[in-house]
């Protein structure tokens, strides 16, 4: 009786478990949102705010009906492991009587004694069960997405590592490119071929959808590749060597910078490769050197949680400095100057100019100021290469896309444009 009840309780126990997981998920999630949105929610003061409220309590609610459902099933269990006891003893105390002339009384003394916690030890021991099998529902949370879900490739590939200098000249060549984030989507790249010269810089224009930021995750792998796409750099192809080996060698600046909770030090150096000498010099080669000298500790001061004890300009300086400091032979700009004053952006500007002006340099551009002076554009539309040629060839022909870009521009932003592209 008692292994049946327990069986019966486990069963919808073991759900409501899984129930209770899931929900709590959704509460946590959106109230960690709200702390992230509390700027915005107070913008839109009192709707943003009572929204949020309101939406945070129907979370909370959903999570304790669920939580009143779990309650009720130990009250469940409780109840009857507590009546099954009590019919035991009363059976027991039926049998004793009847064959009271057959058993000895010490022995009827020790089977009431035992029986009378055999209740608060069986139930005891249904719950700690229960609660095990409960427990482990974590567990195989972890298992499904370790096992279940689609991993990446590997970081590391031992019989395909690349040379330590590779790449030695930061030449790209993008072979029928096709990209998707599900399999259900559409393509976002589809069938791009280009090929990037070493030491070129190449500044990838183009209306909002077009494909630019989907390149910069087709080159780094973050996303798998459709089959028959090919990405060779320096002639390996991106997709034979583990993803760590990859990334390690190209340096990217994001639109959003991203800084993690540490010291200066960290954020520039995490893996402690450089000497103190390479920091500073890469701080003063990002006009970053001065502030940071003013810090208690210099290099060992601290930065915040996302660098929020930073303003966004000298966030996307630390960024260029960590790309500074290490020297590779492809840089990556995507939109690294959509949230910063001219005077941040000039400052990466020329860095582009000088300190990378060895690499293979690709920018998602942002202002078409940047890239006029470029060696190559190249203009996404609808996922594919509508054009690729020198700025000075695309506006000598009115009717291409970034021709038309640059006159959207205004008329004399236009003709300052065309000038230093040599029109």
């Amino acid at each position: 009786m008692y292994y049946f009840i327990a069986l019966y309780y486990q069963m919808t126990s073991r759900e409501l478990k899984r129930i209770d997981a899931l929900v709590r998920s959704h509460l946590f999630s959106y109230f960690s949102e709200t702390l992230n949105g509390m700027s915005t929610l107070k913008a839109y003061h009192p709707h943003g705010i009572n929204c949020a409220i309101e939406r945070n309590r129907v979370n909370m609610d959903r999570s304790h009906h669920v939580y009143y459902i779990q309650i009720l099933g130990t009250k469940w269990i409780g109840a009857r492991v507590f009546v099954v006891g009590h019919v035991l003893n009363f059976v027991a105390l039926v049998l004793i009587i009847w064959a009271r002339d057959d058993i000895d009384p010490a022995t009827a003394g020790l089977i009431l004694s035992y029986l009378a916690r055999l209740a608060s030890e069986m139930s005891w021991a249904i719950q700690c069960a229960a609660d095990l099998e409960n427990n482990m529902t974590s567990a195989e949370r972890l298992f499904y997405y370790t096992n279940s879900l689609e991993q990446e490739p590997p970081a590391e590939i031992l019989d395909r590592k690349p040379v330590a200098s590779w790449p030695q000249q930061g030449r790209i060549s993008f072979q029928e490119v096709s990209l998707r984030y599900r399999p259900e989507l559409p393509l976002v790249l589809d069938k791009i071929s280009f090929d990037i010269q070493a030491g070129h810089k190449v500044g990838v224009v183009g209306r909002t959808g077009a494909g630019k930021s989907s390149l910069i995750q087709a080159l780094f792998l973050l996303v798998p590749l459709d089959p028959g796409s090919k990405i060779v750099m320096d002639g390996v192809e991106t997709d034979t060597i583990g993803t760590a080996d990859l990334r390690s060698r190209m340096s990217i600046i994001p639109q959003d910078p991203v800084l993690f909770q540490g010291t200066f030090r960290y954020n520039l150096d995490p893996l402690n490769k450089h000497t103190e000498q390479a920091l500073w010099q890469a701080l003063e080669a990002s006009d970053l050197k001065g502030y940071v000298q003013q810090q208690e500790g210099g290099l060992d001061a601290i930065v915040a949680a996302q660098g929020e004890n930073l303003s966004v300009g000298q966030r996307q300086l630390v960024c260029l400095s960590r790309a500074l400091l290490s020297k590779s032979k492809v840089v990556i700009l995507d939109e690294a100057t959509a949230s910063v004053d001219l005077a941040t952006d000039s400052l990466i500007q020329k860095a582009i100019r000088v300190d990378f002006s060895d690499s293979t340099v690709i920018t998602i551009a942002h202002r078409l100021n940047t890239v006029i002076d470029y060696n190559r554009i190249l203009v996404m539309d609808r996922g594919q290469v509508a054009e690729y040629d020198t700025p000075r060839d695309l506006l000598k022909n009115r009717q291409s896309l970034f021709s038309k870009m640059v006159d959207e521009t205004g008329e004399a932003n236009a003709a300052l444009l065309r000038s230093l592209a040599g029109c």
